[in-house]
């Protein structure tokens, strides 16, 4: 729930926060709020819900979730790759890492997001600043901090 994953499907079928009804909650200090509507369709108050869902572990402790449902995909597919030596395999990583560098770049260039799977987490920290704003992390770090003053909730993650 908090990474607000996608997948390889998001475009078909949308990231988690869309099948995302409502959600129990534990704030840092303990408190317990429930989020979302009964309905299918609610506009009072902010968006507690899509605020949680993503913020990775930063604001609160997801307990409970209601989600829709959906059919399942007729068909899916995995790749797997395997190599003959650990040297060969850490090669590869080493060419992933700098082609992820050229696609991140490549994406924002074109208008584009750092992410679109499993949030920033802490591999995508470092292109933060290239996506987002001063003023806007500036924002993040203060709904961070309303939400978890004395910072216990995933310490040093995203913002």
């Amino acid at each position: 729930m908090a990474t607000n994953a996608g997948g390889m499907c998001c475009a078909k079928y949308g990231v988690t926060a869309d099948h995302v009804a409502s959600l129990t909650a534990v704030l840092a200090d303990g408190r317990v709020i429930r989020t979302g509507p009964p309905t299918r369709k609610n506009v009072a108050g902010l968006d507690l819900t899509r605020l949680l869902v993503g913020s990775e572990g930063t604001l609160a402790v997801i307990v409970d979730a209601t989600v829709r449902l959906r059919p399942f995909p007729a068909a899916t597919a995995t790749v797997v790759a395997a190599f003959p030596t650990p040297q060969q395999a850490r090669d590869a990583g080493d060419r992933a890492g700098a082609a992820f560098d050229d696609i991140v770049a490549a994406a924002l260039a074109l208008g584009g997001t750092i992410t679109g799977e499993h949030g920033v987490g802490s591999l995508k920290t470092r292109y933060l600043d290239a996506q987002l704003g001063p003023t806007e992390r500036a924002l993040m770090t203060g709904i961070k901090a309303v939400f978890d003053p004395e910072g216990l909730l995933d310490p040093g993650r995203a913002y």
